[in-house]
């Protein structure tokens, strides 16, 4: 078996994961019926983030039609995920510097219109250049790719490392400052998450599309790859699919409701068998007949 095949069998076990992981984050999102602005910047960002995870199954096809379509998706819908964990990262500083409340569901369609356009400029300039099999053109463009992938991880690093520097440094202030910056404190704590899940997930493939000048799918176009370069797509083929279950993970702990929906949710659907039923539902359960107690319960009624 080569290392490609291995990659791929990689690959193919973990994305559909994540892919149902995005897809149960984007329901939860749903369910939850709290559309305030943070909450649609994380629809947004998972619902990237899923296309993202469904394109990566594209790897499995060769022809240059499939190729090219993996490639606009995953730059433009990878881009597009890791440029709204920079937005996250962005509100969360603003939040902590200016102390006010910014006021994402007034400015969140043109959140939308920024992403957007910034992220689909170089998938549709690299996409021309490959259909064209214009290569140096390509490789260009898509080191202008990687190039503001690092310039998105990096500056997701410094807003994150800025922000805690900022928290920290309060810490000295007096018990009503304390008391001030509380609730700002957590919010930035609990929104730091997802810029961090971004990082972790997209760290190796950029390594490996900078080092190489190229798409890591052309791996399995290298004859004979130097252990490192192997390393690399190894890596790259474990983590890149990581950010659906990191997102949704990260969702999960910001969001109690969301837990508490999650334990209704694997209550039902297991038939009562997953420990005691979450609280608030186990009334109800009995009283439809489910339930070991429910035979107690009618035991003591007659």
């Amino acid at each position: 078996m080569g290392s490609f095949t291995i990659g791929l069998l990689l690959l193919n076990i973990l994305s559909p994961i994540n892919a149902i992981a995005s897809a149960y984050t984007i329901y939860l999102v749903w369910a939850l019926q709290k559309y305030n602005g943070y909450m649609l910047m994380v629809l947004a960002m998972t619902a990237a983030q899923f296309s993202y995870d469904v394109s990566l199954f594209l790897f499995n096809f060769r022809t240059i039609q499939w190729r090219a379509t993996q490639l606009f998706i995953g730059i433009f819908c990878g881009t597009a995920a890791a440029s709204w964990s920079l937005v996250i990262a962005c509100v969360m500083t603003y939040i902590i510097v200016s102390k006010k409340y910014y006021n994402i569901e007034i400015n969140f369609k043109y959140l939308v219109a920024a992403v957007t356009a910034f992220s689909i400029t170089d998938a549709i300039v690299c996409l021309i250049y490959f259909l064209n099999g214009e290569k140096d053109d390509f490789k260009i463009a898509f080191s202008v790719f990687n190039g503001i992938r690092i310039a998105i991880i990096l500056l997701t690093v410094v807003f994150i490392c800025y922000t805690f520097y900022t928290l920290s440094f309060t810490q000295g202030r007096t018990t009503s400052a304390k008391k001030k910056q509380k609730p700002i404190s957590i919010l930035t704590r609990r929104l730091c998450y997802y810029p961090l899940v971004q990082f972790i997930s997209r760290f190796p493939i950029t390594i490996y599309q900078i080092a190489y000048a190229q798409p890591v799918e052309d791996f399995a176009f290298d004859s004979n790859p130097s252990v490192f370069q192997s390393f690399l797509f190894y890596f790259s083929m474990i983590f890149v699919p990581a950010g659906g279950v990191g997102n949704f993970l990260a969702f999960l702990a910001v969001q109690p409701d969301a837990r508490e929906r999650l334990k209704q949710d694997t209550f039902f659907l297991s038939g009562g068998m997953c420990g005691s039923p979450p609280k608030g539902i186990e009334d109800k359960w009995l009283e439809n007949g489910n339930g070991t107690n429910n035979t107690n319960r009618n035991k003591g009624g007659e």
